[in-house]
Order: C-alpha cells, then sequence, then structure tokens
C-alpha cells in the first residue's frame, strides 16, 4: 500500500505541531491555522533518514502548500539545505538566545510574511490572490451536484478580462472568494449528471452557460452548475464558438435591454467596439435597431463596420468627447477617469450611461447584500461621479452582469437566426491556459480568447 505523505514524513523523523510552545507529536499532520491558513512543520526531531525526508518534502513541495518548516537544531538544518531550500519553500532557522528549541516570535513573523507569499496550489486553484499567480494543472476530485444542479463535461471555455480582475483581486470588496478557488465565467460542454430536483435539462444535452458568484470555476474538465444559469447550446455553431458567448452576451444584453432599456432608433455608444462585450453589443444594438457609435484602433475599423457600426472613432487619431453628441446610452468599459467624464458630456439630458469598471453604486451594494459598512464605503466611492451625473441630468448605472439561464436561451435565438455571431480570436490549448490569460492582459484581442478544454 502507498505510503500518505505523512506517513512518508513521519518514517522520516519528522514531528508535526502548532503554533503553541509545546509541540504535540499527535496532531494532525497539517495544522489549519485559520487566520493564516499556514501548516507549520517541525524538522527538528531525530532526522535519521535525511533521503526519505527530502522525498516526503517533495511530495509537499508539488502540493503547493503553504508550509512554514522549523529547523534549528544541525541536523534539521542539513534536510533544509538539501530539499527545503531548493525546492524554494519558507523555513525558520532561528534560536533563542538562551539556547531553547524555537524562537517563537521569528515563527510568528514567519507567518505573517507567508501570509503575502505568491503561490499557486497544484490543482489549478489560487492559493493566494495576486497580479503573479500562474494557473497549474492536475488531477482534483469530480465535483458532486447538489439536487438543482448538473453536472456538466467541458468541452470549451474562454477566457476574460473579468478572470484576471479577479484574480488580481480588484473586486474583492463585494467578491472576497476565498482561496483557493479555482477560475473562470464562460463555458459550453455537455451534461453527464443531474440532481433530483433539475427538470429543465437531462444528461446529453448540449449546455452552455455563466456560472453563478461563487459557483465559478470552468478552467476545469468538469463543473456543477445551477439549472437556472444553463442554456441549451446553439445548434449552429462549435462548442468552441459557444463558449465565446455567456459573459460578453449575458453582458451586452443587462445593459443595453436590462438597464438602458435601449430602443430603435436611438443612439448608444459602445466603446472599445473590437473587445469581447464590443463585439458582441454592437451586433445586438443594431438587432434592436439602434445608431451605434464606437471606438477602436486602425487595424479593427473593418472589423466593426462589418458588425454593423455606424460610426467608428479610432481613439489613437481621434477624440470621441469632440465628435459625438446628444446620444442616449454609453456602454462604458475604460477606466480611465477622463474618460468617464468625457462620456457623461456626450449624453443628452436623462441619457443613461452603464459602466462595466466602475465605481459601484450604492444600488447595486444593496442589491447582492452587501453589509451596512461596505455600502456606506461604496456611497463614499462613488459620490462624485454620481454627483458629476446629477449635475448634468443624466443616469449613472454600474452593471456587475449576473448568471441568466432565460436570458442566455433568448441570446441562443439571435445567434441561430443568424442576427448575432461569435467574434473568436484565437483558441488556446487547455495546457497553454496562462499564456491565454497573459493575451487577454494586453488588451489587444478582438473579440474572444477560447480554451479548448475536450
Amino acid at each position: 500500500m502507498a505510503r500518505t505523505t505523512h506517513e512518508a514524513l513521519l518514517e522520516a523523523g519528522c514531528h508535526f505541531g502548532h503554533l503553541k510552545r509545546k509541540w504535540n507529536p499527535n496532531m494532525a499532520p497539517y495544522i489549519f491555522m485559520e487566520k493564516n491558513g499556514i501548516h507549520i512543520i517541525d524538522l527538528n526531531k531525530t532526522m535519521v533518514k535525511l533521503d526519505a525526508a527530502s522525498e516526503a518534502l517533495k511530495q509537499i513541495a508539488k502540493s503547493g502548500k503553504k508550509i512554514l518548516f522549523v529547523a534549528t537544531k544541525k541536523q534539521a538544518k542539513e534536510v533544509v539545505a538539501n530539499s527545503v531550500k531548493n525546492l524554494n519553500m519558507p523555513y525558520v532557522t532561528e534560536r533563542w538566545p538562551g539556547g531553547m528549541l524555537t524562537n517563537f516570535a521569528t515563527i510568528r513573523k514567519a507567518v505573517k510574511k507567508m501570509s503575502s507569499i505568491d503561490k499557486m496550489t497544484s490543482d489549478g486553484t489560487f492559493d493566494n490572490i495576486s497580479k503573479k499567480e500562474k494557473l497549474q494543472i492536475s488531477e482534483v476530485p469530480e465535483p458532486t451536484i447538489n439536487e438543482n444542479e448538473v453536472l456538466v463535461e467541458i468541452h470549451a471555455t474562454a477566457v476574460n478580462l473579468l478572470d484576471t480582475l479577479i484574480k488580481n483581486g480588484d473586486f474583492k470588496l463585494f467578491l472576497p472568494y476565498k482561496t483557493p478557488f479555482v477560475n473562470g465565467h464562460d463555458l459550453a460542454g455537455v451534461i453527464i449528471k443531474v440532481g433530483s430536483k433539475v427538470t429543465k435539462f437531462k444528461v446529453g444535452d448540449e449546455v452552455y452557460a455563466r456560472p453563478s458568484d461563487y459557483k465559478i470555476g470552468t478552467f476545469a474538465e468538469y463543473i456543477t452548475v445551477i439549472e437556472n444559469d444553463l442554456a441549451y447550446k446553439p445548434k449552429n455553431i462549435s462548442m468552441e464558438e459557444t463558449s465565446s458567448i455567456p459573459l460578453v452576451g449575458l453582458t451586452s444584453w443587462q445593459a443595453l435591454v436590462d438597464i438602458a432599456k435601449l430602443k430603435k432608433g436611438q443612439k448608444v455608444f459602445i466603446q472599445a467596439g473590437s473587445g469581447g462585450v464590443g463585439t458582441f453589443a454592437i451586433q445586438l444594438a443594431k438587432h434592436i435597431g439602434a445608431y451605434v457609435a464606437t471606438t477602436t484602433s486602425t487595424t479593427n475599423i473593418e472589423l466593426v463596420k462589418n458588425l454593423g457600426a455606424d460610426l467608428v472613432i479610432d481613439y489613437k487619431k481621434e477624440d470621441f468627447a469632440t465628435i459625438l453628441k446628444d446620444y442616449d446610452v454609453v456602454l462604458h468599459s475604460n477606466r480611465d477617469a477622463k474618460v468617464l467624464e468625457d462620456s457623461f458630456r456626450i449624453l443628452k439630458q436623462g441619457g443613461t450611461l452603464v459602466s462595466l469598471t466602475g465605481p459601484p453604486t450604492p444600488e447595486f451594494a444593496k442589491e447582492i447584500g452587501l453589509a451596512w459598512y461596505l455600502q456606506m464605503l461604496i456611497n463614499l466611492l462613488s459620490l462624485s461621479v454620481r454627483r458629476k451625473a446629477k449635475k448634468l441630468n443624466v443616469n449613472f448605472k454600474f452593471l456587475f452582469m449576473r448568471a441568466d439561464g432565460k436570458q442566455l436561451s433568448e441570446i441562443t435565438s439571435l445567434i441561430e437566426a443568424g442576427k448575432i455571431r461569435p467574434i473568436i480570436d484565437k483558441v488556446f490549448p487547455f495546457d497553454q491556459i496562462n499564456e491565454a490569460m497573459s493575451y487577454v492582459e494586453t488588451g489587444r484581442s478582438k473579440g474572444k480568447v477560447v480554451v479548448k478544454v475536450k
């Protein structure tokens, strides 16, 4: 029978304990400290099997766990030198001046420092939110479903800027994901299991979705999805094309149809027309019958014209604020404060700006049920912007799109009718998901970037 990592370490002479002055050899192998999530292993007990210890430590290194090794005795330091140090794993080797075994103040300092260490667990989830994170792929257990969920075998997923923002912690104020977690917001695949209360779908159905917040995790082979988040895959496009739709499709629908209530004959300004949301929103707005203006770079002018844009502004050569006037709706996706202010000024009185980049509004904070003190904070963060909008007699709305299977079904109908087509820039294999993320982060992708899983 294969030994567990714990057994291997015990055989190697390791002693397990937690942050107390009295070490307890009977404690669980990886003691979880609730405040920091850091495991401490004391290497100071008899270390007579250095080779076995090194192998066991390599197993831990592969797991990606945050572990602090305490090594003050000579032989323990030798293990650190032979394996832990070479594996780039944190360790402590200081002693009390009086010769006591372990300097606990030093350990506490090390634990505090480790809280900011950027490290990824080997199952492809995040162990700490950071801009330096990279995904890793490995085997994890198949997810289990609840009664109102289905298990989907993912054939393709897509990478969004949102994935990077979530990874970087930009939305942690109202989406405080607890690490580790699996990223990814788009999927297309086949149902392989259904919960006992699922009525709309069956095993074998081809579906797509943007899973609900806290249920994300499409950078994987399998995922559980709430029934109401799902829709049937459009019959006339591939899995890869389908996976590019959910997030940008729902964002466009909720911005233009739900919030702005865009109507035939109105004028809408869609920023970043060649991006994922832009390429979809242009087509949706034209289907509604609106006049569409957009910004893009010189190389993408023909692309957005072919999607239906009536007026294309080359942002490298022209300033939209001097060209556009009296617009009914602005779909805002730029983080520059001046762009936001100029966008207000091109609206007619009573017009609506829907922002995808913020700042979040008190209405949004209340809608998602944030605590009162966070609602107050968001009220302060958006106060200046809301005052500017009020002064110009225009409406400012913040959108953080939500999962909605019914809306996706409406989008399916438009795609099958040929009213909207997916725009894909590149398709990456699953083992190049980091390259796909990096490519999206450049901001130069045309349409969507897709990852083929199966």
